[in-house]
């Protein structure tokens, strides 16, 4: 009889999983070979898919799968990647809060992009580029919260 395992073992075991995904996932960002990319994806993918939403992992693993699914749209340009991005990325956000940090900075940022990406291929909704914008505007503002931005668009705008 197979035992039960606990929470705990769980949470580790994808923590390990999530350490060898990013490993690819880093790897597939420097080669931008599309076997590389694709093994990224498939190692974010059950992870993502499986992943508890009380996870203390929860919104990084989505982050990164976004990630993933962003690289691999700007090679292939699968519409379904840029989609499932947008909603990967969109589910990660729920589990932050809305206190200005790097995650959402950069969650948001990646948001932004993967809308306006979408906009641009598919020229359809321009709701797409309202959000795209709403992202980037949050994430400006928390850029400059937390120092990330030192000449920010405005701050160049101040000085002429």
């Amino acid at each position: 009889m197979a035992t039960p395992r606990s929470s705990t073992s769980s949470a580790n075991t994808i923590s390990q999983r999530a350490v060898s995904a990013q490993a690819a996932l880093l790897k597939a960002i420097k080669s931008t070979k599309p076997e590389e990319i694709e093994a990224a994806v498939s190692k974010w993918e059950p992870l993502a898919r499986h992943i508890p939403q009380a996870h203390p992992d929860y919104e990084p693993v989505l982050a990164s799968y976004a990630v993933a699914l962003l690289l691999r749209w700007e090679h292939s340009h699968d519409v379904k990647d840029v989609r499932k991005a947008i909603l990967t990325l969109e589910n990660a956000l729920t589990k932050l809060s809305s206190d200005p940090t790097p995650n959402r900075y950069q969650n948001l940022a990646n948001l932004g992009a993967a809308y306006m990406d979408r906009y641009e291929t598919l020229q359809k909704d321009p709701k797409d580029l309202m959000r795209a914008a709403e992202c980037w505007e949050e994430a400006h503002v928390i850029a400059g919260t937390l120092g990330l931005v030192k000449d920010s668009v405005s701050l160049l705008y101040l000085h002429h």
